[in-house]
C-alpha cells in the first residue's frame, strides 16, 4: 500500500468521523487498519484481510443511497471477496520470495487467478518446501477462515447480527462450506492453458491439496482433476465435507448465560500444511472482560494431537490506552508432515496497544503490536518458523445514534 493512498485513508476517515458523529451516541464502532509489518515488504494475509473487512464495514454501516451506489457496492463486495481469498494464496508465494508482482485477476476461462509463475518454480518450491506448497493449495481457504473469525469475535463480543455487519459473514461463509463440501463430487474441469503464465498457480484447491499432500512425488501437473484421485483420497474428501459443517457454528446460533456472564459458541474447521485443524471456540463477555478461548485439535493422517489459545480484547489500562493479548499453545507434526506420529510442542505471544492520545479526541487510536512465536502454523501468520514481529495501524472510532 503506497504512502500516498495511507493518507488519503487517514484524511478521508477522519473527515468523515467528525463530520458524521455529532449528537446523542449509544454505539461506537471501529474500523482498524494495519499499514506496516515486518514479515515483508508486500502484503501479507492478515494486512489484506483486516482493512478489506473496515473498509467493508465502513461501506455497510454507511450505507449508500440510490441504485447505481448499491449497485456498486454489490460488485465490489463480490470483487472483495474473490480478491482477499485469492491474496491468500499469493501470501505464500510472497513469503517463499515467488513472483512478488502477482495480483490476482482474471483468464480466459473466466476464472479468478494468481498467475505468472512457472512450472518450474513450482515444481522446486514442492521439492524444497513440501509444507509451504501445501499450504499454497489452501491459502484461499486460510484467508476466509481468517475474515470469518474477526467478524465471529465481532458478532460475540459487539453484539453485531447478520444485519448490522453486512452481506460479507453469511456469504463468506456459505461459500467456503460450498467450496469445501462440493469438493467430494465431480462439478465440472478445467484444462490447463499452454501458456504456464496464464494458468492459476494450483488449480482446484482442494484437488490439489489431496493428491500432493499424499502423493507428492507423483508428476507435476497444476491441474489436478477428481478423475486422478483414489478411492482413499476420495474419501478424505468425504470427511472434509463433513467437517465442513463446523464453519456454520456461530456465536449467534449458540449462546446462554452463566452467572451474569453471556457466553456463546463458535467452530471451524481448516485444511493445513499437514492436514486439518478443527476449532471449538468459547466467548465470554462480562461487564468490560472479553475473553476468548479456542480449543484445536491438530491431526495428519494418522494421529492428532491438541492445542489451546486465550485471547483478552480491549483490555483498558488507562485513559488513554488499551491493549489486546492473546497467547497460544500447539502441538504440531514434526515438520509439518502428513504422515510421522512425531509431534512437536510450540506456541505464540501476542499483544496489540491502541494509544489515544488528547489530540486525537476519540477519532482515532495509533495501534502497534509484538508478535513472538516458535516454529508452528498459525492462520494468517506468513511463516511457519520462529520469529519475533512488529505491526502498526490505525483504528478510527464512530459513535452512532440510536436506531
Amino acid at each position: 500500500m503506497s504512502r500516498k493512498f495511507l493518507i488519503c485513508t487517514i484524511c478521508c476517515f477522519l473527515k468523515l468521523t467528525s463530520s458524521i458523529s455529532q449528537g446523542d451516541s449509544t454505539t461506537v464502532k471501529s474500523y482498524p487498519f494495519l499499514f506496516f509489518d515486518t514479515y515483508n515488504k508486500a502484503y501479507n494475509m492478515q494486512l489484506v484481510n483486516q482493512n478489506y473487512l473496515s473498509i467493508h464495514n465502513y461501506l455497510w454501516d454507511h450505507k449508500p443511497e440510490g441504485t447505481l451506489p448499491r449497485l456498486f457496492f454489490v460488485f465490489g463486495h463480490l470483487f472483495g471477496m474473490v480478491y482477499t481469498h485469492e491474496a491468500g494464496h499469493q501470501n505464500v508465494l510472497l513469503s517463499e520470495g515467488i513472483g512478488s508482482y502477482i495480483t490476482p485477476t482474471w483468464n480466459t476461462s473466466g476464472l479468478a487467478i494468481v498467475g505468472g509463475v512457472m512450472d518450474n518454480t513450482l515444481i522446486n518450491l514442492r521439492d524444497r518446501n513440501l509444507p509451504a506448497y501445501i499450504r499454497l493449495h489452501t491459502g484461499g481457504l486460510e484467508a476466509d477462515y481468517g475474515i470469518i473469525r474477526k467478524i465471529k469475535t465481532d458478532i460475540a463480543f459487539n453484539g453485531a447480527n447478520v444485519k448490522d455487519i453486512g452481506p460479507e459473514y453469511s456469504t463468506r461463509i456459505w461459500a467456503s462450506f460450498f467450496y469445501l463440501s462440493s469438493s467430494a463430487i465431480k462439478l465440472y474441469s478445467i484444462q490447463e492453458s499452454e501458456d504456464q503464465l496464464n494458468n492459476d498457480i494450483v488449480g482446484h484447491d482442494i484437488w490439489g491439496y489431496i493428491k500432493h499432500i499424499n502423493r507428492p512425488d507423483a508428476p507435476f501437473h497444476r491441474y489436478i482433476q477428481f478423475d486422478e484421485l483414489t478411492a482413499d483420497e476420495r474419501a478424505q474428501l468425504n470427511r472434509i465435507a463433513i467437517s465442513s459443517l463446523l464453519n456454520l457454528l456461530g456465536p449467534g446460533k449458540v449462546k446462554f448465560s452463566v452467572r451474569g456472564s453471556k457466553v456463546s459458541l463458535g467452530g471451524s474447521y481448516l485444511l493445513t500444511p499437514f492436514g486439518d485443524m478443527f476449532e471449538q471456540n468459547i466467548y465470554i463477555k462480562k461487564n468490560t472482560l472479553k475473553l476468548q478461548t479456542d480449543l484445536r485439535v491438530y491431526q495428519n493422517k494418522y494421529y492428532q494431537s491438541f492445542g489451546f489459545g486465550i485471547s483478552i480484547f480491549d483490555k483498558k489500562i488507562s485513559n488513554n490506552l488499551n491493549v489486546n493479548l492473546a497467547a497460544n499453545y500447539w502441538s504440531q507434526p514434526s515438520g509439518f508432515s502428513f504422515k510421522t506420529k512425531q509431534f512437536n510442542a510450540g506456541g505464540s505471544f501476542d499483544i496489540l496497544c491502541k494509544w489515544m492520545p488528547k489530540f486525537t479526541e476519540g477519532k482515532f487510536s495509533i495501534d502497534a503490536a509484538l508478535h513472538a512465536k516458535t516454529e508452528g502454523f498459525e492462520p494468517e501468520e506468513p511463516f511457519m518458523s520462529k520469529g519475533i514481529f512488529f505491526r502498526t495501524g490505525i483504528t478510527f472510532y464512530q459513535k452512532f445514534r440510536k436506531q
